[in-house]
């Protein structure tokens, strides 16, 4: 069964998507991501906050961020996200 099939939001399939890309990214494997993403938005928010004590908070999005990602076609990643990416990498 497909993410799309199960009812997930394109923003959310693109987030799952980025992530994967990144780690492709990380260890030099080369993807043909044209067909798969253009741009990824990296999100920072709660960046005042004590981490991993904010982790649920920054894997929410405002509405206006949802809906600027939306417009333009871009998928967005919380920064968590793909710093949790690259230390599991580096480790």
């Amino acid at each position: 069964m497909s993410l799309k099939e199960q009812g997930k939001q394109y923003s959310a399939i693109h987030n799952y998507v980025s992530a994967i890309i990144a780690f492709y990214k990380i260890n030099d494997i080369i993807l043909n991501v044209t067909k798969i993403s253009k741009a990824v938005f990296v999100s920072n928010q709660h960046r005042g906050e004590q981490y991993p004590a904010s982790k649920e908070k920054r894997m929410h999005f405002a509405p206006n961020e949802i809906q600027y990602s939306e417009m333009k076609g871009i998928c967005i990643i919380p920064s968590c996200v793909l710093f949790e990416s690259v230390k599991k990498v580096l480790k």
